[in-house]
């Protein structure tokens, strides 16, 4: 008995550190976004995920594995971020009914480091086949090491879904908050 109460100790304190300063919290729930292997010539579902630090900053995740990025939209630019994705999908109708083949633009969060690598997330509209194919390309290149990069393009199904899990980020961070003023609270 003693023996398997040290274990459950012992694991307790390994665990507390990374919940007492993690300062970070996953969004609930999860979307996809289609992913084009150059090497392989095919396209896979890769995750989409989205998580939130206590400064109110948002992260997205893209892909998995050795294929996979993570993006940072910093407190003020999620709404942004929203508002562009819905205006993807707009144009996605409007491309469908109109027949349009076209890129373009939406926008972009990248940020420029002090020694001049790039990093952030870059959104481009994509319409082809007459308006049959309408994408929002989701370009992210990692915030912690500029050589993790994805590209993911998400259709306007997708698109809603991203929007969806990034509009519960409010209530996450409240959450995220809350945890850590309890977690202060009772560790003293």
């Amino acid at each position: 008995m003693r023996k398997y109460c040290h274990r459950g100790l012992l694991l307790l304190l390994l665990l507390l550190p990374t919940v007492a300063y993690a300062g970070t919290r996953i969004v609930e729930g999860s979307t996809t976004g289609r992913y084009y292997n150059e090497v392989w010539k095919i396209w896979s579902e890769e995750p989409i995920s989205v998580y939130v630090d206590e400064k109110g900053n948002t992260y997205i995740e893209g892909g998995e594995g050795l294929i996979y990025a993570r993006g940072i939209l910093y407190a003020g630019e999620r709404q942004k971020f929203i508002e562009l994705l819905r205006k993807g999908i707009k144009w996605a109708e409007t491309a469908r009914k109109e027949q349009l083949e076209i890129t373009k633009n939406l926008g972009s969060f990248m940020k420029e480091r002090s020694y001049g690598d790039k990093y952030g997330i870059k959104l481009t509209f994509f319409s082809a086949n007459k308006g049959n194919q309408t994408d929002v390309i989701l370009d992210i290149v990692d915030f912690d090491n500029t050589f993790d990069t994805i590209t993911l393009y998400l259709n306007p199904s997708q698109a809603q879904e991203l929007i969806e899990l990034l509009e519960k980020v409010p209530q996450t961070l409240k959450d995220l908050k809350e945890y850590e003023k309890k977690s202060k609270t009772l560790l003293k």
